[in-house]
């Protein structure tokens, strides 16, 4: 496929000498690129997919959208070499009861345009990971038409003023130290509430230099993290149905005369739309509870796409996964692009079924195992 990692495949192996041909169902490059653009503040994945459009312009790969494969096809075209990068496939929520409620979709329907999620809507994503927190930051903003890549609306991004003005940026040096008294509140468009498993910190996974930014400004457009899901149990027309685990008791100390006793500061949350349907299980220390919402989108990880893998196997053709089809639990277009390039220019000797990662030096494992003890890296 033409995404990410195929697209840096086909490329290095054209320019090196080879006779590369390049499949994609979809009708345009980019594969996971063309939901990535549609989030604020990735934009610039517009510009990598044109510099790998502007590549395969510039080499011999025959590029062929809109075909989707099957091994047959491939083992019948003579090729030497097949290069898996076939991506990954969504989650879903199994057999849960009503995981086929139409209230249920996928990141992917969202972020293509296949399923339109109004202004105004209540909103549950299920999964705080990286893809659970750019559709919580897709949902919080208005959207406008694609460009034609894909079917999907592209959110409207912020003015340089109004990027200011929201992080409370005096750009006319009015007020002492540059800052606003008050920072410009943004409308809120939906009302989204960003679920996972873990207790604790919502997104606290997420990388140490731009997670707090991600939780920044999520918290400014209103999105409300929820962790200690013990169980999805189901989707009706009423909304999401959950088991809450009990929340730890908070160290925060109460102010004198606030009335916040340990009670209080320990109890249940609270938010509009969360309603609860049973008390705590004294057993588990669990809850029953049902977020009243429109829509579920499900963001609860990937799988890898190797449908094709096991008949290529059968029939002796020398086959490489790269990307997401090697690797789908943490997409990652930097190594999935580096997995492709370091593939293709060793393609000719590379023994079958061979995996190349970038070398993992004693520097970079020292540090993380220092990051580990120090608690500095999860």
């Amino acid at each position: 496929w033409a995404g990410p990692a195929g697209l840096a495949a086909a490329c290095t192996a054209a320019e090196r000498g080879h006779n590369v041909t390049l499949f994609d169902s979809s009708p345009a490059i980019g594969g996971q690129f063309n939901m990535a653009k549609t989030i604020p503040g990735k934009e610039e994945f517009y510009e990598t997919i044109r510099y790998f459009g502007e590549r395969l312009k510039a080499s011999s790969v025959d590029l062929k959208l809109g075909t989707r494969v099957a091994a047959e096809d491939l083992t019948a075209g003579g090729f030497d070499k097949v290069v898996l990068a076939t991506g990954v496939t969504p989650r879903t929520l199994g057999e849960m009861p009503g995981h086929d409620h139409p209230k249920v979709v996928s990141y992917v329907e969202v972020l293509t345009g296949r399923a339109v999620l109004p202004p105004g809507a209540s909103v549950a994503v299920v999964g705080a990971g990286g893809i659970g927190f750019d559709v919580a930051e897709y949902l919080t903003h208005h959207h406008h038409p694609g460009d034609g890549a894909s079917s999907g609306g592209v959110a409207a991004g912020q003015s340089i003023e109004e990027f200011m003005a929201t992080w409370g940026v005096d750009v006319k040096h009015e007020n002492r130290g540059g800052l606003l008294p008050k920072p410009k509140q943004p409308p809120k468009v939906r009302d989204v509430f960003l679920l996972q498993r873990k207790s604790g910190k919502v997104g606290a996974g997420l990388g140490k230099t731009t997670g707090w930014i991600h939780r920044a400004a999520l918290d400014k457009a209103g999105v409300v993290g929820m962790g200690g899901v013990a169980k999805y149990a189901k989707v009706d027309n009423r909304g999401l149905h959950l088991v809450l685990k009990k929340p730890k008791a908070s160290k925060k100390k109460s102010k004198p005369g606030s009335g916040e006793g340990a009670a209080a500061m320990s109890a249940w949350p609270q938010h509009p739309g969360l309603v609860y349907t049973g008390g705590e299980d004294p057993s588990t220390g669990e809850r029953e509870a049902v977020l009243e919402v429109d829509h579920v989108v499900v963001c609860a990880g990937q799988e890898p796409l190797r449908e094709l893998e096991p008949a290529l196997r059968l029939a002796a053709v020398p086959t490489f996964r790269i990307g997401g089809a090697e690797e789908a639990s943490e997409l990652d277009a930097k190594r999935a692009i580096d997995q492709g390039t370091r593939l293709a220019s060793v393609i000719e000797s590379a023994k079958d079924g061979a995996v190349f990662n970038q070398p993992v030096t004693w520097e970079s494992w020292a540090l993380k195992g220092v990051g580990k003890l120090t608690g500095l890296i999860a």
